[in-house]
């Protein structure tokens, strides 16, 4: 059983970001720990430049991942809502949301029914 905001990341296309940093992260990582394996040497050039090509890789994958998952609806990036608010603000949005924490939208192009006070 997928969880709800599984279910909504496939619904609005955003998984395969999701699968493309997470992807790209690891080969980062892998790319730092080989190189730490193999060249042994710390105070080498060349492992230094390995180090921060694989640096570079699992920011980069990081920032992408932060910007480009959005609500289709109202523009909200997701992964930074999820990183950046407060698990108890009604703006935090997680895995377990199955509509925009933002606006509402559920990514079939409904949103709830307005509460009229």
């Amino acid at each position: 059983m997928n969880a709800p905001g599984k279910a909504l990341l496939e619904r609005t296309r955003q998984l395969r970001k999701l699968k493309w940093a997470t992807a790209v992260s690891m080969a980062g990582t892998a790319l730092f720990m080989g190189a730490a394996l193999i060249m042994g040497d710390l105070s080498s050039a060349r492992f230094w430049a390995v180090g921060a090509l694989s640096i570079l890789l699992v920011a980069g994958a990081c920032i992408y991942l932060c910007r480009s998952v959005r609500c289709p609806g109202c523009g909200a990036r997701w992964i930074w809502l999820m990183a950046s608010k407060r698990h108890d603000d009604p703006a935090h949005w997680d895995m377990r949301c199955d509509a925009c924490s933002v606006c509402g939208e559920d990514a079939r192009g409904g949103r709830p029914p307005q509460r009229t006070r």
